[in-house]
């Protein structure tokens, strides 16, 4: 099949949704399919991908001028206006035959906001690269990556793996971790990705995390901090279904995240991780932290993670994405 790929960036170095885009496009690939990939950036793709690059118009400086009134900033952004525009234009019956999401949550979203039919929603979960993000690769980096950043074996590591910190809940985390200080109970806090630091560092010297919090910065090998960490924390506001939740588990590293990202729907409260239901409540945070701090548990709760984690490959996505597009294909035949 000639297979048409667009996302704004292709890139393993950016965003759950990035990695994704790049890991499918390589799957295609190798099944033989003609693959396109439509993007503004675009890096990591398979050289028998064919990039059309696709110029952006950078947003005009006058929305800084709406920033002290946040509602109307959101009512009168051109960019909100325009999202709502194209979408509504998408989703519009005569525009497609499927719509594909990646959690049970985004398909309510389509039908609630948009009026898609059930029946014309596939939902089709992520899959994972087992191969690069797994128990024993991870392992080999534990003391490499812990002597680099100063860390004991023993300590308990926390990860925050993300872009978009505000929305993902970093400010969230840190004032849990704060609670978790005043209780006498202390841990380590990776805050892996591309972001603007310095409010969040400001933010840890204001809650005396000092010493407790470590900005890693960008990297193409995230495996390297699963390998590092002992669970994966992700208070995040909205996330169709987070891949680093997914990776993270492949890894055996039990997860919390909110009931706002569809990743919350492969977890199992208790037993491979833990789900929080107030995305802004640092104080519930704190509550479901607490038990991963005690190394047996998080041990075990992380190897039921890992083989929750084997039902998601990315062979399993290919293969139930293909055979969508197979059926459009003999219905417009028809």
């Amino acid at each position: 099949m000639k297979i048409a790929l667009v996302n704004k960036t292709f890139s393993l170095s950016h965003g759950g949704a990035e990695r994704f885009s790049v890991n499918l496009a390589a799957a295609l690939v190798r099944g033989g399919h003609e693959v396109h990939a439509f993007a503004h950036q675009a890096e990591d793709l398979p050289d028998q991908v064919t990039l059309h690059r696709v110029s952006i118009v950078k947003k005009p400086a006058f929305r800084r001028v709406l920033s002290p009134w946040r509602w109307l900033n959101y009512l009168f952004n051109p960019a909100h206006l325009a999202n709502i525009f194209l979408e509504s234009r998408i989703y519009r019956p005569v525009n497609f035959r499927r719509i594909v999401t990646n959690s049970k949550l985004c398909k309510r979203h389509a039908q609630e906001y948009y009026g898609v039919p059930p029946e014309r929603i596939a939902v089709i979960y992520n899959g994972v690269d087992h191969q690069t993000f797994n128990p024993q690769a991870a392992t080999r980096y534990r003391s490499e990556v812990r002597q680099e950043l100063g860390l004991s074996q023993d300590d308990p590591v926390i990860l925050f793996v993300a872009s978009n910190w505000k929305r993902k809940g970093l400010s969230v985390l840190l004032r849990a971790l704060a609670i978790l200080g005043r209780r006498g109970r202390t841990c380590q806090v990776l805050v892996v990705g591309r972001g603007k630091s310095t409010p969040f560092r400001k933010l840890v010297r204001q809650l005396g995390l000092d010493g407790c919090v470590h900005f890693t910065g960008a990297t193409t090998q995230v495996e390297r901090y699963y390998g590092a960490g002992d669970f994966l924390v992700l208070p995040t506001l909205y996330d169709p279904f987070a891949n680093v939740c997914l990776e993270a588990m492949a890894c055996g590293l039990p997860v919390i995240t909110t009931t706002a990202n569809g990743a919350a729907e492969i977890i199992r409260p208790g037993e491979n991780g833990f789900v929080q239901h107030q995305p802004t409540d640092p104080q519930e945070l704190a509550l479901l932290l607490e038990p991963l701090l005690d190394v047996e548990r998080r041990k075990s709760m992380g190897q039921i993670a890992r083989e929750t984690s084997l039902e998601f490959t990315t062979e399993r996505n290919l293969a139930e994405t293909l055979k969508l597009c197979q059926q459009v294909l003999e219905e417009k035949a028809q």
